[in-house]
């Protein structure tokens, strides 16, 4: 208040903070804001609370005086870069890398990383990488499907023996946070996949699931080894986000409060993947999803709505996008 802002914009969760039922000193600061003019935007959160109580009431968005902000995915993928094929004349497939191009400019045959489907129970090495120990992976594109029980597992393996990039491609087309897969890249890159794997010092970039099942029919043909380098300066792709494009993400909180003094969340804005400004471990800015992505949006609207109109008061802001918002079908898993 002392800034003098005009809208605030939170991100917050805790399991008992600014919002929650026994977060007296917060209500009051919310509830007084309000009164000052000041319209307070939150995300609803990301734990897929769905048409149920949220019991805890976990976030700022909880509270009463808030307009509480879902997620919606993009119906554009944005910067996707070229990977190109110098064997077998096939059309470049995109890959997602943040905002920034893989500076690699040496010609790469692609290896298919990958462990058996059903491991034995009594064997602890069958979730191991099918390619020899000693091979060296520096003139490799290593390709990897993701979510198999031993990702990670897969991943040091290739950066032990030597590569520079690979791709970790989604795990499946049912699954509906798999058409753009650079969202799970920042959970395998910056760092890659937990802590243990912080230091590899590794290209990582995302496939869609279509384009790893290119990659297999393309490697498959060509025995002798499929090649492809990403020399390709072509301004980025947007592509079509035909899986979940326009809906409600899977994870994003649009359930009424516990105690229903308020749905959560009141209004859905893009907020999966939205490019950010978090820095990527190798340069350039990495693609998030969340509500917390979503709520600037909102925020940014509701300071061109007083832009406009600087007399609106916080619950005429509220009123006006809730009067106006057109409905969102959810993903079929929400």
């Amino acid at each position: 208040m002392d800034d003098k802002c005009d809208v605030i914009t939170m991100s917050v969760a805790s399991n008992d903070g600014t919002g929650s039922p026994n977060d007296v000193s917060g209500k009051l600061l919310l509830a007084e804001l309000e009164k000052k003019g000041v319209v307070v935007v939150a995300a609803s959160g990301n734990s897929a609370e769905a048409g149920r109580g949220i019991a805890d009431s976990q976030y700022a968005s909880a509270a009463t005086t808030t307009i509480s902000v879902g997620s919606v995915a993009v119906s554009k993928l944005p910067l996707a870069y070229e990977l190109t094929f110098e064997t077998g004349g096939h059309s470049p497939l995109p890959y997602f890398w943040g905002a920034h191009r893989v500076e690699i400019a040496d010609s790469l045959k692609v290896m298919l990383l990958d462990a058996p489907e059903s491991p034995s129970a009594e064997a602890s090495t069958s979730c191991g990488p099918s390619a020899k120990a000693s091979q060296d992976l520096s003139m490799i594109l290593v390709v990897i499907r993701a979510n198999q029980m031993s990702t990670r597992t897969l991943v040091a393996f290739a950066h032990e023996h030597g590569a520079r990039v690979l791709a970790l491609t989604a795990p499946s087309l049912a699954d509906p946070l798999s058409t753009y897969f650079s969202l799970q890249i920042y959970d395998w890159g910056d760092p890659p996949g937990s802590t243990d794997l912080a230091g590899l010092d590794i290209n990582v970039v995302g496939m869609n699931f279509d384009s790893h099942q290119k990659i297999v029919g393309y490697a498959k043909a060509h025995p002798t080894g499929l090649v492809v380098n990403f020399r390709s300066q072509r301004n980025p792709l947007d592509l079509d986000n035909d899986i979940d494009g326009s809906r409600v993400v899977q994870t994003s909180d649009d359930g009424p409060r516990y105690d229903l003094a308020k749905p959560a969340a009141l209004v859905l804005a893009p907020g999966q993947p939205i490019l950010s400004t978090a820095p990527r471990r190798w340069g350039g800015a990495r693609a998030m999803g969340g509500t917390s992505m979503a709520t600037p949006f909102i925020a940014g609207a509701s300071a061109l709505l007083l832009s406009h109109r600087s007399g609106l008061i916080p619950l005429k802001i509220r009123s006006l996008f809730t009067t106006t918002a057109v409905p969102v079908p959810r993903t079929a898993a929400h």
